[in-house]
């Protein structure tokens, strides 16, 4: 197509960050761009990525993210009880990323390069 280029390039300069590197699928477009454009032997940029991890402890977040549950306790909803989806979908809801500032001081330990 037109917007395709025609040969493949020896450059590849992108920005894939997305959460963990992972959020978003920013690393699964970056890849298949380097399949479909890169040369063999070309170089990307940037062409490696570091995780800082740490544990930490936040109650005030903890209940907002809770609250967003709400909706499933509701007994009647348009004649409907909707408890039933109650536990699942605490355990689907706590398993999401969330992107947010985490202040410092809730960490319970100092941060891990991985």
């Amino acid at each position: 197509s037109d917007d395709e280029v025609p040969e493949k390039v020896d450059i590849l300069v992108s920005e894939p960050i997305g959460t963990f590197l992972f959020n978003e699928r920013m690393i699964e477009t970056y890849i298949c761009a380097r399949d479909r454009f890169l040369k063999p032997g070309g170089k990307m940029f940037p062409n490696v990525g570091d995780l800082c991890v740490a544990p930490f402890s936040d109650a005030v977040l903890h209940a907002e993210q809770a609250a967003k549950n709400g909706f499933w306790k509701n007994t009647d909803f348009y004649g409907l009880d909707l408890t039933a989806a109650v536990a699942r979908s605490t355990r689907e809801h706590f398993t999401q990323p969330i992107v947010d500032y985490i202040d410092p001081q809730c960490l319970v330990s100092e941060p891990v390069a991985t």
